[in-house]
């Protein structure tokens, strides 16, 4: 595996999570160009530095991007 083109993609998700403030899994696959598994094992991986990205399951579910942790 490629751990610097893993790296830009991860930048790249966190910064369309952060733009959008809730996006869906498969839109997410479908922005990267990434299967479905792989964009849930990057979301994971996100999730553990950044505490603001949350997900959510079911219906209005997927990813969310929760204020700003650095906010006053």
């Amino acid at each position: 595996m490629n751990t610097i083109k893993r790296d830009y993609r991860l930048d790249d998700m966190v910064e369309i999570i952060r733009r959008a403030k809730h996006i869906e899994m498969r839109d997410l696959a479908e922005l990267t160009g990434k299967d479905i598994r792989t964009i849930r094992s990057d979301v994971k991986r996100i999730k553990k530095d950044y505490p603001n990205v949350i997900t959510k399951r079911g219906n209005g579910g997927g990813v969310f991007w929760i204020g700003d942790v650095y906010d006053d």
